[in-house]
C-alpha cells in the first residue's frame, strides 16, 4: 500500500506515519531503558520514582504512533489463506469491507478517546506520583485513531488503483 500512486495527500500522510514510527521507536527504547534502570535500582533499593506512570504514558505514544505506520507498511498479520483462493473481485470486496469496518471501529474509538480526554482535562487528572497531566497523551492517542482511519481510506483507494485489487 505504501507504493500506491495516490494523491499528493497520500505522500504527506505516508511521511507523517513514518515520522510517528520513529517517535514510537524512541518511546520503545525509553521504555526498555527505564525498565532496566528501575529493575536495577530496585535491586539496590533505589527504584526510579514514577517509572510505572512514565512507562504507561510512553506506552500510549508507542502504540498510538506505531499503528498508522504498521498499516501503511503492510506489517500487520493478514489471514489470507481463504482470501487468496477467492476470485479477485470477491477478494477485493472482502478487503474493502474489512477496511470499512476498521474505519468505523477507529472512528468510534477516536471519538470516545476524545470525549475521555476532555473529561480528564476538565477534572484536572494527573498521574499519581509525578503529577503529569494525562489528557494530552489521551488526545494524542485519539488523533492517532483518526489518522488510522485516513490510512484505511487510502488503503481502500489503493485496492482500486492497483491492477487486480490485490494487497
Amino acid at each position: 500500500m505504501a507504493e500506491a500512486n495516490g494523491p499528493a495527500v497520500w505522500g504527506k500522510v505516508s511521511k507523517i506515519t513514518e515520522s510517528l514510527s520513529v517517535v514510537s521507536g524512541v518511546a520503545a527504547t525509553c521504555v526498555m531503558l527505564l525498565t532496566v534502570v528501575d529493575v536495577l535500582g530496585r535491586a539496590v533499593n533505589h527504584p526510579v520514582v514514577g517509572s510505572y506512570e512514565m512507562i504507561a504514558l510512553m506506552g500510549a505514544i508507542l502504540i498510538g504512533f506505531s499503528m498508522p505506520y504498521t498499516t501503511t507498511s503492510g506489517s500487520h498479520v493478514f489471514m489470507e489463506m481463504l482470501i487468496d483462493k477467492l476470485p479477485r473481485q470477491v477478494a477485493t470486496g472482502m478487503n474493502v469491507f474489512t477496511r470499512l469496518l476498521c474505519i468505523a471501529l477507529f472512528a468510534v474509538a477516536g471519538v470516545n478517546v476524545f470525549r475521555f480526554a476532555r473529561e480528564l482535562a476538565l477534572a484536572g487528572e494527573v498521574s499519581p506520583t509525578l503529577k503529569i497531566p494525562i489528557y494530552p497523551f489521551t488526545y494524542i492517542f485519539g488523533i492517532c485513531c483518526f489518522l488510522q482511519c485516513l490510512v484505511f481510506v487510502f488503503a481502500i483507494v489503493s485496492y482500486f488503483e492497483k491492477e487486480g485489487g490485490q494487497r
